[in-house]
């Protein structure tokens, strides 16, 4: 999706154009994250689930649940919210992009002798993640027959966050 003017860009614009009137969604390939990467990502999100410390998790969790980032633990988030019974069976890190940011508090991050490179790792997927999300917003503009940047008013890098 880098060249606009692209015969490829204009290929690639009209295929997830089609995906999403045809089938619904899209899978994305050949994102610039190599396989290397996707791995150190992965093994590291399984060392802060799987080994990270409860206490550890205890001391980075999200304070409340609007416009708090950090650690949330199995049962905190719920998956109705009409049924409050419905406990939402899995573990996340909330992660805001823009840090600090006027909304949102403050990224917590585990201790980095716990999870060396850890933070580091994770803002760089961010970042990676947002060239990613820039680039599909230009090409759903150009699926919709506009000019390229006319979607771009409704993102910016200060909403944005990650959930781990």
């Amino acid at each position: 999706l880098s060249g606009v003017q692209s015969q490829e860009c204009t290929q690639t614009v009209q295929q997830i154009r089609n995906a999403l009137e045809s089938v619904g969604f899209f899978y994305i390939c050949d994102h610039g994250i190599s396989e290397q990467q996707q791995e150190i990502y992965l093994n590291q999100s399984k060392i802060f689930f799987s080994n990270l410390p409860i206490e550890e998790k205890k001391r980075i969790s999200r304070k409340d649940a609007v416009g708090s980032n950090g650690y949330v633990a199995i049962g905190v988030e719920n998956l109705d919210d009409y049924d409050r019974t419905l406990m939402d069976s899995k573990e996340a890190m909330d992660i805001c992009v823009t840090d600090p940011h006027s909304i949102y508090l403050s990224n917590q991050w585990p201790k980095e002798e716990l999870l060396p490179n850890w933070k580091n790792n994770i803002l760089d997927l961010q970042d990676k993640f947002q060239e990613i999300g820039k680039a599909l917003v230009r090409a759903f503009s150009l699926a919709m027959g506009e000019e390229e940047h006319y979607l771009n008013r409704g993102f910016s890098n200060s909403t944005s966050s990650s959930v781990v």
